[in-house]
């Protein structure tokens, strides 16, 4: 049986398999939604509940992981994205 990845959620810094969580990446101006995971690219991994979104949100933790201002909007849209499946 194949060894299954794993990363830490920047929300609640709990410990999930990679197709468990949502993976963001840090483009030129933007940070994306990498649905196949193999951007290449920073990227920074999110469990799949608003909880922990809400919780990266108080934390920034887009902004000090991407070393960048990220705004509120971006969560946002995790938000909705997640609600819409």
């Amino acid at each position: 049986m194949a060894h299954e990845p794993e990363r830490m959620c920047i929300g609640c810094r709990k410990k999930s398999t990679k197709k468990d969580l949502i993976r963001l990446v840090k483009g030129e101006n933007e940070i994306i939604l990498d649905k196949k995971g193999n951007a290449l690219a920073r990227g920074v991994y999110i469990c799949k509940s608003k909880e922990c979104i809400l919780l990266a949100r108080k934390k920034k933790a887009l902004s000090r992981n991407f070393k960048q201002s990220v705004q509120d909007s971006v969560y946002d849209l995790l938000i909705k994205e997640l609600e819409n499946g």
